[in-house]
């Protein structure tokens, strides 16, 4: 599963990249849309299996108490690439349609603590991927990494959309592979929608 995990898990990274450049050439390509809406369908298939397998492996009472095995962090981290994905193909494809420059692109931030965070989806303007290389090339990847924790008490929960934005500005945002996204997922319950 390892071999297959990365190869997924680098093909779709690879087709958001398609999506970022194909908008800097302004060059539209159904081919690209066919190919992540694949991908898109070959994953909804694997989570109705997994989720299948998981709530008749795992008792009612224990099964919001379980951690992630490394099978199901897998499965999630491509669902969560993949959506992410998928969005930034609707808006390429309204571009094209629309020339709207104001659409966004999307990118998914994990911070050591939580993937699903409130707050941590980054996201710029079609605008800015056109113009800005730099920008365009921090969203080639559809996930990112800030080596923080957002963790705040209920107080503030209201707030955390603020903190998450703060700290993304303050620490940064980085590109891991994989398998580094594995081993820094470690407080996370399984949750598919």
């Amino acid at each position: 599963m390892d071999l297959l995990f990365e190869c997924l898990f680098k093909k779709i990274e690879r087709a958001n990249q398609k999506i970022i450049r194909s908008l800097i050439k302004e060059r539209y390509s159904a081919k690209l849309g066919e190919e992540i809406l694949g991908l898109n369908s070959l994953l909804d298939d694997v989570q109705q299996e997994v989720k299948y397998a998981y709530y008749t492996d795992v008792s009612i009472e224990v099964k919001d108490k379980v951690k992630f095995n490394e099978e199901l962090k897998k499965v999630q981290l491509l669902l969560h690439a993949v959506r992410i994905t998928q969005w930034n193909l609707e808006s390429y494809t309204k571009y094209f349609e629309t020339k709207d420059e104001s659409l966004l692109i999307w990118k998914e931030i994990m911070f050591m603590d939580e993937l699903d965070v409130p707050g941590g989806l980054n996201s710029t303007t079609i605008k800015a991927i056109i113009f800005d290389g730099n920008k365009a090339k921090q969203f080639y990847k559809p996930l990112g990494y800030c080596d923080v924790k957002v963790s705040i008490d209920d107080e503030t929960y209201n707030l955390i959309s603020y903190r998450v934005q703060d700290l993304m500005n303050a620490i940064g945002i980085v590109d891991i592979d994989a398998k580094e996204y594995l081993e820094k997922w470690n407080i996370a319950f399984f949750q598919i929608d």
